[in-house]
């Protein structure tokens, strides 16, 4: 089913919306890329699902219609009355008006959601930060979404990437073109799947984790070595420390490699040695 734009544009009239780019308001026009996303979330009675920024409804219908129970999160007043009016035969959406990032969230178990541009960063972490699902596929920017899946080197491999595969596995499953949304965006839009990380390894204090990454990663194209030299000299602490941690990592880090070339558990590993250093009183950590 492909809902037009003249549709889309009629039902936004009829409830006073605007779409706004400011805000990342782009309308899914193509129900199959949304049936795709349900089908690709393993959805059945027994799942609890979230949906943020549910929009006219083109993704809700297909999760009400496979899961057990179904909220959906929507700022904009004019889409509220959209959903209501449009899901109320599905006696198990509940829609829930306001900002995703200020709400109490539901105990969903799984995410399935075309997730506005503005607040795509904001949004995955308090997802993963802040909420136990077993599954979320979600589109992003087709930019953003490569950032999540990149490998150590790539030019896309960057703080963002670390951060969230620290937290979950993350896999590409489809671009999905500008032109299958009102209005149509700039850049071309990507389905991505999250699950919980399976890793063992994680960092003994994951604040000094968040602490080093967002330190180091002011430099992303310089050499590890300088990177965390000119990081701890901006904290009025010993650079000549840089190399003496890197050398402890097991196996050691060589100080002229790239900053994007070392991997989440090279940096776990260097982040626990930081812990240490921190717990040994040799340095100070990060204000609370």
């Amino acid at each position: 089913m492909f809902l037009s734009e003249q549709r889309i544009k009629s039902r936004l009239r009829k409830y006073g919306v605007r779409p706004s780019r400011k805000a990342g308001q782009n309308f899914l026009k193509d129900s199959r890329v949304a049936n795709s996303m349900v089908n690709a979330a393993h959805l059945n009675r027994d799942d609890r699902v979230l949906e943020i920024g549910g929009g006219l409804g083109t993704i809700t219908r297909w999760i009400a219609k496979a899961a057990g129970e179904t909220w959906v999160v929507e700022i904009e007043r004019g889409l509220v009355k959209a959903l209501r009016d449009a899901l109320k035969n599905y006696k198990e959406v509940h829609i829930i008006h306001g900002n995703f990032l200020e709400i109490d969230l539901p105990p969903a178990n799984k995410i399935v959601s075309n997730l506005p541009y503005n607040i795509s960063s904001k949004t995955i972490f308090r997802i993963l930060e802040e909420m136990e699902i077993d599954e979320a596929v979600l589109m992003f920017q087709k930019e953003f979404a490569e950032r999540l899946d990149a490998e150590p080197s790539n030019r896309a491999f960057s703080r963002l990437t670390l951060n969230v595969q620290y937290h979950a596995e993350v896999e590409y499953l489809e671009t999905v073109p500008a032109e299958k949304f009102y209005p149509v965006p700039a850049v071309d839009s990507a389905i991505v799947r999250i699950t919980p990380q399976s890793r063992e390894v994680k960092a003994k204090d994951y604040v000094v984790f968040k602490w080093l990454l967002r330190g180091i990663y002011l430099f992303p194209k310089k050499q590890v070595g300088k990177a965390l030299k000119m990081w701890l000299q901006n904290l009025g602490e010993n650079p000549t420390l840089a190399g003496t941690m890197l050398a402890e990592v097991e196996p050691e880090i060589d100080e002229t490699r790239r900053l994007r070339s070392i991997t989440l558990e090279e940096l776990i590993a260097l982040s626990d040695i930081l812990t240490n250093r921190i717990d040994e009183g040799i340095l100070e950590g990060p204000e609370e």
